[in-house]
């Protein structure tokens, strides 16, 4: 998906704006040039002047909302990064906590963050110098103790809990 960047986003409010200050000008001088010359409108006229008044609302209003959203955004986007600095930070703390209310093994700790980090069972069983049995076993037990159905479902869980964790320490 292409995004649209901030000098995009400026340069329409620009064309907005332009379009906004031409149409308000059109509609000042010709009224301020009917009542000069105390011309009535005739109808065509009349809603010429009325589209071009809607026009005026509509781009105004446009242009307001675009910055509204451009703050909600900014706001979202701040408190998003806030709450990624968050986690990132107390990642180590989160481990802890989880694993211990899990119920697991210093062994099984070990296995839990290289499961997390993605790591196959071979290359567990090299990094622990062990046997890929053991590690399967061992990846079974936490598989068990966080009442998980699966290798990825253990990560779902971890990921879910790590979520809500975030979401309660706000």
């Amino acid at each position: 998906m292409n995004m649209v960047s901030q000098t995009q986003i400026n340069l329409v409010l620009v064309v907005k704006a332009v379009a906004f200050v031409f149409f308000l000008f059109d509609i000042i001088f010709d009224v301020r040039d009917h009542m000069l010359e105390a011309v009535m409108y005739e109808t065509s006229e009349l809603i010429h002047l009325l589209f071009e008044g809607f026009a005026v609302v509509a781009i105004g209003a446009g242009i307001w909302l675009t910055f509204q959203y451009q703050t909600v955004l900014k706001e979202q986007a701040n408190s998003a990064e806030q709450n990624l600095y968050y986690l990132r930070n107390d990642f180590d703390s989160l481990l802890k906590k989880k694993f211990e209310s899990w119920g697991f093994t210093d062994a099984e700790r070990e296995i839990a963050i290289l499961v997390l980090r993605g790591f196959t069972n071979a290359q567990i069983a090299e990094l622990r110098e062990t046997k890929v049995g053991t590690v399967k076993v061992q990846i079974h037990k936490l598989i068990q103790k966080t009442n998980s159905a699966s290798r990825t479902d253990f990560m779902a869980v971890f990921m879910d809990e790590f979520l809500d964790f975030a979401a309660e320490s706000q």
